[in-house]
């Protein structure tokens, strides 16, 4: 029986001192796309070289489930002491202001840019939304806007450079380096976008009479020129 309890103890012991002593070495993060390691060290360094039990691990999972630009997050202290952190990034399609800058995302989530480099050659969604709270309630608008985002790809040469939705008359759009107001309304983009791709070299040749084009016809394209000043 003694000789039994000698071997449990001398099993037990070096177990606890893993228990006791969980340092992490080396830190590997899998699943970062836009976001760089040297934009997370920060918050990993006052954890460095530290016993880093229970608390602090559930401490540290918790400031990077804080960062809205991660989808998910999840962590795992290995037996060779490399801490390993998987995160899922939100991909920004566009962004929007409303008393600061947030990015939104396709499922029509927004979030703010974590780290440095901010991308520069996203379109810009403005709404009729007035308060914070009405912003971060418009989920369903973003994603529909999503969907206009991905459907103007099929207008050759051209580049999404701003939406802006009317609860009424639903979405307009301006293209990168032009001034001509395009209606797409509520739905159906990507019909009524190639249909302005089979016109669009038509248009930009004559782009400095233009006002505004409306897409929401099935059956045309309504194109409205800009007044002319007659000289007396």
């Amino acid at each position: 029986m003694l000789r039994f309890a000698s071997f449990f103890i001398l099993v037990l012991f070096p177990f606890l001192a893993w228990t006791q002593t969980k340092v992490f070495k080396e830190v590997e993060i899998i699943g970062l796309q836009k976001i760089s390691k040297e934009d997370i060290k920060p918050i990993l360094s006052p954890y460095a070289g530290k016993n880093f039990d229970e608390g602090m691990q559930q401490e540290l999972l918790q400031k990077l489930k804080d960062i809205s630009h991660f989808k998910e997050v999840h962590m795992k202290l290995t037996l060779d002491q490399t801490l390993k952190i998987f995160v899922v990034e939100r991909l920004a399609f566009a962004w929007t202001n409303f008393q600061k800058k947030y990015f939104v995302d396709e499922e029509g989530d927004l979030f703010e840019w974590f780290g440095q480099t901010q991308p520069s050659n996203l379109p810009e969604i403005q709404g009729p939304w007035k308060t914070k709270s009405e912003l971060f309630e418009s989920s369903s608008f973003f994603r529909q806007a999503a969907e206009l985002s991905k459907a103007s790809a099929v207008v050759s040469h051209a580049k999404l450079a701003r939406v802006y939705l009317d609860e009424t008359l639903g979405w307009s759009c301006l293209f990168e380096g032009q001034l001509i107001i395009f209606y797409v309304g509520h739905d159906k983009f990507t019909n009524k976008f190639s249909k302005l791709d089979k016109i669009w070299g038509s248009l930009m040749s004559q782009k400095d009479k233009i006002f505004r084009v409306d897409l929401n016809f099935h059956d045309r394209i309504v194109v409205e020129l800009k007044p002319t000043i007659s000289s007396s």
